[in-house]
């Protein structure tokens, strides 16, 4: 029996109630990121593409050096800022290391260069970096 209590049905439903003005806070929080970062070398904000709609979940930059996301993330948190490198991908955990996979160049890359960002409705859009 998968039905659902009318308890958790009652969240489920005020919770959906507050969803557009949680994604316009975010999508604001997406603007601001966007604007700030346009002006820093070597870093990116990762857009949403022209044909998307995006929920703004989560927000994340893209560095263009490799090696540099450590140091990055180090000083990012030192700031307060309580940043995380993107998610370990499944085929470098250690559980799964003997388990078949592809190449996955794109999913090694992009692991070793993208710093998910603060990305609550909660958070103020009125900051800038520097």
């Amino acid at each position: 029996n998968f039905r659902m209590p009318n308890i958790n049905a009652a969240l489920g439903l005020a919770q959906l109630e507050l969803l557009p003005q949680l994604v316009s806070a975010k999508k604001i929080l997406a603007s601001q990121y966007e604007l700030a970062f346009r002006s820093l070398d070597g870093v990116r904000f990762l857009s949403v593409p022209g044909d998307c709609e995006a929920n703004y979940w989560l927000n994340c930059i893209l560095l263009d050096a490799i090696d540099g996301r450590d140091s990055v993330l180090e000083a990012l948190n030192q700031a307060g800022l309580q940043c995380r490198p993107l998610w370990r991908p499944m085929h470098l955990l250690p559980m799964y290391s003997q388990c078949p996979s592809g190449p996955l160049e794109q999913t090694n890359a992009l692991y070793q260069v993208a710093i998910n960002i603060p990305s609550s409705a909660d958070l103020s859009p009125d900051w800038t970096l520097g």
